[in-house]
């Protein structure tokens, strides 16, 4: 039976080069977002958390979330949060653990938090044709937001 993995999360997010990051989350008490939400961005400093061997997650750097996968010779990006800004200084922090290229993007669905940010984690345009993983309605989906 799976068990989760109990993790010092003191030690994990002491990651080189994050100490000069702000939160980039929202943090600023607003009358359309939940009190605890503003509360939780407070408290979440940026940081690149190892989830498993080459598996690691961004957190405090948006709302939400990215994880990147490190592969043989490059790393895909699951979700690219809710912004370009946001997302490139995530890609930065994650950088200083590996520097391999992104080779692919995975939607987990069609949300703008999971898709907004992923211009920051490919070359402009994606000249590379990197490939972009999500679900055949992906696209009719996000026209309907």
């Amino acid at each position: 039976m799976w068990a989760p993995q109990v993790m010092d999360l003191a030690r994990i997010r002491q990651v080189p080069g994050l100490e000069g990051l702000e939160n980039r989350a929202f943090e600023a008490s607003h009358a359309h977002i939940h009190p605890t939400l503003t509360h939780l961005s407070r408290v979440m400093a940026p940081a690149i958390e190892k989830v498993a061997e080459n598996v690691y997650s961004a957190v405090g750097f948006d709302s939400a979330n990215s994880t990147f996968v490190i592969g043989d010779d490059g790393v895909v990006v699951i979700d690219a949060m809710t912004s370009i800004e946001n997302m490139r200084a995530a890609h930065t922090a994650f950088k200083t653990i590996c520097d391999l290229p992104v080779k692919g993007i995975v939607y987990s669905h069609s949300h703008g938090d999971h898709w907004a940010g992923s211009p920051a984690a490919v070359p402009s345009g994606n000249p590379e044709g990197i490939p972009v993983i999500a679900h055949r309605q992906f696209l009719a989906e996000v026209g309907r937001i």
